[in-house]
This record gives C-alpha cells, structure tokens and sequence, in this order.
C-alpha cells in the first residue's frame, strides 16, 4: 500500500486509444498507426524512428527517409507516399524471411496488416 501516491488515476487520458488494424470501423490512419504502435514503437522509439501512434505522422522519421538497412533493392524509403511496394516498412512486414519484421514472435508474413499499412501508405501524399 502506498506505493503510487500524487496521481490521480481519474484523470482522462490525452492519448488515443488503440483500436483493432483489421476492421473497418476506424479510420485507416488510426488503424495503421494502431498496428505500428503495437507491433513496432517497443523497439522503433528513438529521436530518429518514432512510431509510436501519439506521434504527429512528419515527426516520426518514417516519411519519404532512405531506408539504412533495408536489403530489398526496389524498396528503398520506410515509407513512400503513395507507393506501398517501394516502402521497406509494408515489404519488411510482409517478408516470410530473416528480414521480417517484427523479427520475434512472428513466424508468418501478417497478410492483413500488410493490406492495411498498404492501403494507408497509398493513400498519403507527398513527403512534407
């Protein structure tokens, strides 16, 4: 007992909850950067990746950033615009090899959060 005292565990929280990548129901932004944040933000969190979902998309160092390891020659930028299939993010992801991510507790390519993060990628526009 007494451990946490001066919070007020009442308070509304500021942040979003996450909702579910693979229904319908929420906005594709919402739902994209839900499965970014549950599935990549615990090791992509630093001051040059942030994905995590609270973070504004053109600060998370993903947009339009040459990839610094990617090892898939057409997929060269994290995330590009309009072009799914040239975004290392959505080709890792979809990767049934040692470059899949994320790189533990998946044997299997996630198929829906590829269609997902693909769908949202060619809905974005421009790098700015």
């Amino acid at each position: 007992m007494g451990l946490v005292t001066g919070l007020d565990l009442t308070a509304q929280s500021t942040w979003e909850t996450l909702v579910d990548p693979y229904t319908d129901g929420p906005p594709l932004e919402r739902r994209a950067r839900s499965y970014l944040e549950a599935n990549c933000a615990h090791c992509h969190r630093t001051p040059d990746l942030d994905l995590r979902a609270a973070t504004v998309l053109v600060d998370t160092g993903a947009l339009c950033r040459p990839a610094t390891v990617s090892n898939i020659a057409d997929a060269t930028e994290l995330v590009r615009p309009g072009l799914p299939e040239r975004s290392v993010i959505v080709r890792r992801i979809g990767h049934s090899g040692d470059l899949r991510m994320p790189p533990l507790g998946t044997r299997f390519p996630d198929e829906k959060a590829v269609a997902v993060l693909s769908s949202w990628i060619s809905s974005l526009e421009g790098c700015e």
